[in-house]
């Protein structure tokens, strides 16, 4: 799901037992039987999100004691796309296919985009195409600070076991600290390396001389806290706005 998430839509794992929601959302004669019950993929439920995501606002308003089987089984098949959709875009953003690239690109890029953007918010002339390019970098690496299930990251101070940031939320902090956390380098260059196939040997390996060295990262990594998943605001169905970042650059960021 983290790195090959094409092929992890394909795969039968929703279950949706009740047939008239089966019916509704128009999946007769698609999905998978096993020991007499139908799972389906995320791909054959893409099509019909928004639907899903309807029939889940309605039954919601519900009260709980009261809710019918078929309002449960919609909550349920809503919570586990949610869940999905989150996990799935906890590393990188989805669709992303060289994320490794994307990285160096927004690391060589981020001085210049940082100060494009305090130029902008102080009225002063800049370079708009450097501007619109680095906000499409940082949009991509919201979406997945919103998305994000598990906290991924270790914290720079290895006494801070709550401390662990989402991948997403750690190259946002880059706005104001101006480096990339080693791990999100590894990360970057695990997902483009099990992308385009590549295992074993040739996958890549933590160079020893980087400032950013095993040990190093080792001694940043805390035992994980209590609170190792994300409880950021999350989007259901749909990526949030980023309009207003364009208009207006948080200043706390940089």
């Amino acid at each position: 799901m983290f790195f090959k998430p094409d092929v992890a839509d394909t795969r039968p794992i929703f279950l949706i037992h009740h047939p008239d929601l089966v019916s509704e959302l128009k999946l007769a004669g698609k999905g998978v039987e096993d020991h007499s019950l139908r799972y389906y993929s995320f791909a054959e439920l893409e099509p019909v999100l928004d639907e899903i995501a309807a029939q889940s606002r309605t039954a919601s308003a519900v009260e709980e004691a009261v809710r019918t089987p078929y309002q449960r089984q919609v909550l349920k098949l809503a919570n586990a796309v949610m869940l999905y959709q989150r996990v799935k875009n906890s590393i990188q953003p989805e669709g992303t296919r060289d994320f490794a690239a994307l990285v160096a690109n927004y690391q060589a890029i981020l001085p210049a985009g940082v100060a494009a953007a305090r130029a902008k918010r102080a009225g002063e002339k800049t370079d708009e195409t450097l501007l619109r390019k680095f906000a499409g970098m940082v949009q991509q690496f919201e979406s997945v600070a919103d998305f994000a299930y598990p906290r991924t990251v270790p914290p720079s101070d290895p006494a801070n076991k709550d401390g662990w940031a989402t991948v997403g939320a750690s190259l946002l902090d880059s706005l104001s600290n101006g480096e990339i956390h080693p791990a999100v380098e590894l990360f970057a260059r695990m997902a483009t390396a099990y992308g385009r196939g590549e295992t074993g040997d040739s996958m890549p390996q933590w160079p020893a001389t980087k400032a950013g060295s095993r040990r190093t990262l080792r001694a940043r990594s805390p035992r994980a806290g209590p609170n190792i998943i994300s409880t950021r605001p999350k989007y259901f169905f749909t990526p949030p706005s980023f309009t207003s970042w364009r208009s207006c650059w948080p200043a706390e960021r940089c």
